[in-house]
């Protein structure tokens, strides 16, 4: 795609975790993901571009769901199983990007699912963006059942301007 420069990478985070009820419409608790240099330290605020979302699904049989991936510029602070961001639209205006991820966006097996989703959204300068996965109303819940178990974990691939 011609990018200049070193693509860097998140640690995989985790948006869902094991007995963390979702249901449909609602949204994972938020996660930060830090961005590092090319020496795998934390940054001092870099701008850049958002390349690519990975979203990794396990432990449960609802592997597959379809959502909207939210990514905030700021904390919004969203707890698990929210049915909405804050009033007044204060989220809503920390928003840099969202990424929809259909049911056949995902690839699967018996052990897990992956999506990996090609994106092009700037960011200001930061040190963390941040994440809350919204299931789509036709989704299944996550961790419906006690002993379910299933998590969603992310990562994102990233370009620096600074």
């Amino acid at each position: 795609m011609g990018y200049e420069g070193p693509i860097y990478v998140t640690s995989v985070t985790e948006l869902i975790g094991k007995d963390e009820q979702i249901s449909a419409t609602n949204y994972s608790a938020s996660a930060g993901l830090t961005l590092r240099n090319n020496t795998g330290a934390a940054t001092s605020n870099a701008s850049g571009e958002i390349l690519q979302v990975a979203l990794y699904s396990y432990g449960g049989s609802e592997l597959t769901n379809a959502g909207d991936l939210y990514l905030f510029d700021t904390d919004p602070a969203v707890a698990a199983n929210a049915t909405a961001l804050a009033e007044a639209g204060v989220e809503h205006k920390t928003l840099i990007g969202i990424v929809p991820v259909g049911v056949g966006d995902w690839v699967s097996d018996s052990y897990g699912a992956a999506t990996l989703q090609t994106v092009s959204i700037p960011f200001q300068s930061l040190t963390t963006i941040y994440a809350s996965y919204r299931l789509a109303t036709e989704s299944t819940q996550f961790n419906s059942s006690s002993g379910d178990d299933e998590y969603l974990d992310m990562r994102l691939w990233y370009r620096r301007d600074g």
